[in-house]
Parts: structure tokens; C-alpha cells; sequence
């Protein structure tokens, strides 16, 4: 299909390119973005390429994410060249890296932090006709440091607004609440607030109904009732969707510093903090005396836990890597592994997703192909099948639970892969779920980092400021404060905060 924008972003901001995308093809303004658009079997780079060289403008969503993204850098070199009009879309207060400064320094800059974001996208639509109407766009030198509180609010405005514009309802309770406070929810989504751990003995909540399950039964395979049980050696899986900023070796806790998101090290009594690399890591996982983690490039190192020996594995394309079966599993928009020392790549499935996870025997995946609906195939990526056929994300896995965010009714749901059940969790969105025996973890509607006890429906919310990047690993949480844009650490009860 022929188009006249591509939208350049990272991953980690689908959810405003999603609403920037639904808005301008509302205005009859075709766009273009990955994985969408990138068709079955095709290579999603030459993909990219070949569609930047037919469009008349760039919307680039300038976040940290992409102020550091080596492929968003990519595609804003590939639009200069082919002569296209580039409308920075700027959710983020930081100074743009020397690379896209050199791109970006006499382009039209959108400040979309300090108003609302649907009328910001509104504005982004109408920069947009003007340049489709062969006007031109006076070039705003990108403006400097706005005010950190009010941009921070706008950044979470800005996931939750993009929502509502794709007409993704169900965002329950927007305000402060104090670290006590838990929330339990009735079928209709009115809240009662109780102090502390205490629910009452209240039961409140309902399954899913029978005929908005997709009748296929229990999933065969690597099924446990184990919820410690992740299927990923060294690290949770659901950690490495999230980032992966965090992972624990019963001794050490490796995570990324402030200074950078360098790796680092330090005893679980918090002592012996040590920077063991200058590279900055995600992806981290420990095994068997190696911390194996990725850049901001997405490139595959691995060293030994005291820092030596560091080693290139994967030069590029290494995202999402995750240690399964004696082998290390990546990549964006097909899947490959190599031996834990680099050696042996391999191709392993063309399967284009959304939150891929691994259990040994299966893949689970978000196919955004096929109307975002959840689907199961072989590690080969054979006996593909759709298990959820509505659209959903946030798709997490552990032991016998897969954990999604169901779009359609505007709740967190559970599918129980050894009965092939679906119910639900809590009216209120849960993002980036991090399964653990106890509960789940995560960011609330209102992006707080909170705890779901299991049999219960409700919140117990554990920090008062807004926060992301949640990842749990021993007896902590890791997460990103988004008023001061640093990294803290907690213990699981929300005690004990520690500003890394």
C-alpha cells in the first residue's frame, strides 16, 4: 500500500506510535511503521529502506530510547538522504545525541511534553497536511531543557492518552495513593480503597466468560504449576521483555547504574557496589559464571562476573536475549540463537511478534499480522496457532500462567496453559507483569509499581511517584523513578527504597 509517512520509533514507544498512526489515517494520512507494515518473509531492513525512499515525511518520536537507538539513527540518515521532510515528535527533555544532532539541527521540531498529547497528535496531523499540501515547514531549532516535573507528567499523559486514542479504555484511578493503600475492584470497576494488607475477607472480580475463550484446550509441552519456574536460565524472561535491568545469582545483583545505565554489581546486603563495564546493559542475565547482556546497539557481550574477560558475541540484532536450553535466543523481528560463546548462529523461525516468549517447546506471541491476537507455535515456528483472538499485549509467561493485557475488555487477564482457562486478574492495567510464586508485579494505569497477590483481585501499590522499567529478581525491585529519571532499588514489600 502505497504511503505518505513513516514512523520512525523504538519499540519501547509503540503505544504513542500506535495512537500517532490511528490519528493521521483518520485524516486519510497513510502511514508506514514496523512491524506492521513488514511484510511475511520479508527483510524488515531492506523493508524499512525501500519504504523511507517512497514516503514524503519522517514523524520521528524522539525519546531517550530513540535519542540512543542505533536503528533509529539508521532510518534518520536513510530520510535525510532520500530528501524527506522530518518532524521530531519530542517526548523527552534531553539534548539530542551528536548523531541526530548533526541530522536534526535545521528540521521542525514538535514539542509534544508540556500540553495534552491528543491535541499535540492533532497538531502533528496538521504539520503533517500542511507539508502534504507542497508547503514548507520553518525549521525550530530543538529548544533546550523544559520544566522536569511538568515533562515527566506529560511522558505518562502520553502512554495513557495514546491509549484512549486507539480507543483502549478500562484506566482506572489516576492519583497518588500512599504505599499502604490496596485496591480491590468490583465486576463494574467502582474501587474500594483499604488500608494495608488486610482485604476483609472480600472476594471481588469475575471470570471471563466461555465464549470469549478460543476453544483449544490445555497446551501440551513444558506446562508446570512451578511459578518460579520461567524457562529462561539466569534471568526471568519477563525481566528481559522489560528491559532486563536487573538479574541475581544468590550472591550478586547485576543491574544497570545511573551513570549511563553502566553495568554494575553489588552483595544482596547492598554492600560492594562495583561498575564492571562502561558499556551500557540490558538484557542481563547470569549463568554458570558468565553475565551475558546487550548494548544500547544491541550488541551480545559476555564476561565473567568479575567484570573480566569481556567478549563480543553478536555484533547487532541481538534484542531480547534470553539463555534457553544451553543457548542464547534474540531477535526483533525473527528469531535466532547462538552458543553460549557465540559460535554456531542460527536462524531458527520467521515468526514476526510482539513480546515473544519461550518455554522450551513452544513459542507464545503477539502477531500484530493478525489483529494483535496471541498465538502459539513450535520453536521452529511450525503449528502456528491463535489461542486469543482479541487483541491484546503486555504478554508475560511463567509456569502455567500466561498474563496479557486484554484489549478488548479493558483488563489484565490470566490464560492458564494446563487448562486452557481464561479469567480475570484486575480491572486495572497492569504493564510489564513480572510473575513470581507470590503475585505479579508491575506498573498500574496511573504507573506505579504495584503488587497483585494471587487469588485476589486488587492492587497493592508500592510507590508513590510514577515509575517504569520494573524488573524483579531475588527479594527486590528494580524500576525507574520518571520524576527524577533515576534508577531505585526496593524490597519486594516497597521498604527500604535505594537510589542506585
Amino acid at each position: 500500500m502505497a504511503h505518505d509517512v513513516f514512523i520512525s520509533y523504538t519499540y519501547e514507544d509503540k503505544t504513542s506510535a500506535d495512537a500517532i498512526c490511528s490519528h493521521l489515517e483518520s485524516r486519510g494520512i497513510r502511514c508506514w511503521y514496523a512491524p506492521r507494515d513488514v511484510q511475511p518473509g520479508e527483510d524488515s531492513a531492506a523493508a524499512a529502506l525501500k519504504a523511507i525512499g517512497e514516503a514524503r515525511i519522517m514523524v520521528l518520536i524522539f525519546t531517550k530510547d530513540a535519542n540512543l537507538s542505533a536503528q533509529v539513527l539508521s532510518e534518520v540518515n536513510n530520510a535525510v538522504n532520500s530528501r524527506l521532510a522530518i518532524i521530531p515528535f519530542r517526548l523527552t527533555d534531553e539534548e539530542p545525541a551528536a548523531g541526530m544532532r548533526y541530522y536534526l539541527a535545521t528540521v521542525h521540531w514538535m514539542d509534544a511534553m508540556n500540553e495534552e498529547l491528543e491535541r499535540s497528535i492533532s497538531e502533528l496531523g496538521d504539520l503533517c497536511q500542511t507539508v502534504m499540501d507542497g508547503k514548507p515547514l520553518e525549521p525550530t531549532p530543538f529548544s533546550g531543557r523544559k520544566d522536569t516535573k511538568k515533562t515527566r507528567r506529560n511522558l505518562i499523559i502520553a502512554a495513557i492518552a495514546a491509549a484512549l486514542v486507539l480507543g483502549i479504555g478500562g484506566w482506572a484511578v489516576a492519583r497518588f495513593l500512599s504505599d499502604s493503600d490496596v485496591y480491590f475492584y468490583d465486576p463494574d470497576g467502582e474501587v474500594v480503597s483499604f488500608e494495608g494488607d488486610d482485604d476483609g475477607g472480600i472476594s471481588i472480580g469475575h471470570d471471563t466468560t466461555s465464549n470469549e475463550i478460543k476453544d483449544i484446550g490445555a497446551v501440551s509441552g513444558n506446562v508446570t504449576d512451578d511459578l518460579s519456574v520461567t524457562y529462561t536460565e539466569g534471568n526471568n524472561q519477563n525481566n528481559i521483555l522489560n528491559g532486563g535491568h536487573l538479574a541475581y545469582d544468590g550472591e550478586w545483583y547485576y543491574y544497570t547504574g545511573n551513570d549511563g545505565d553502566c553495568l554494575h554489581r553489588m552483595k544482596a546486603d547492598g554492600n560492594s557496589d562495583e561498575k564492571l563495564t562502561d558499556i551500557p546493559a540490558a538484557c542481563i542475565s547470569v549463568y554458570d559464571g558468565w553475565i551475558y547482556f546487550t548494548s544500547d546497539a544491541a550488541e551480545l557481550f559476555r564476561m565473567k562476573t568479575d567484570g573480566t574477560e569481556l567478549t563480543s558475541l553478536v555484533s547487532y540484532g541481538a534484542d531480547g536475549a534470553r539463555i534457553l536450553n544451553g543457548r542464547i535466543w534474540f531477535g526483533e523481528f525473527s528469531l535466532e540463537s547462538v552458543a553460549l560463546d557465540g559460535s554456531d548462529r542460527r536462524d531458527e523461525n520467521d515468526i514476526d511478534g510482539y513480546d515473544v516468549l519461550l518455554d522450551g517447546t513452544y513459542v507464545y506471541y503477539i502477531d500484530p499480522h493478525n489483529s494483535r491476537h496471541i498465538y502459539r507455535a513450535k520453536t521452529d515456528g511450525s503449528e502456528a496457532a491463535c489461542i486469543w483472538d482479541k487483541e491484546a499485549s503486555s504478554l508475560r509467561l511463567a509456569g502455567n500462567m500466561l498474563v496479557f493485557y486484554d484489549n478488548a475488555n479493558n483488563w489484565s487477564s490470566v490464560y492458564d496453559l494446563s487448562t486452557g482457562e481464561v479469567y480475570q486478574l484486575t480491572n486495572d492495567p497492569l504493564n510489564s507483569p513480572i510473575l513470581t510464586p507470590d503475585g505479579i508485579y508491575g506498573s498500574s494505569g496511573s504507573m506505579q509499581v504495584v503488587f497483585v497477590p494471587f487469588g485476589k483481585v486488587g492492587v497493592k501499590v508500592l510507590t508513590e511517584g510514577w515509575a517504569d522499567t520494573v524488573n524483579v529478581a531475588g527479594d527486590k525491585i528494580f524500576y525507574r523513578d520518571s520524576d527524577t529519571d533515576r534508577y531505585f532499588i526496593m524490597d519486594l514489600d516497597g521498604s527500604n527504597k535505594k537510589q542506585l
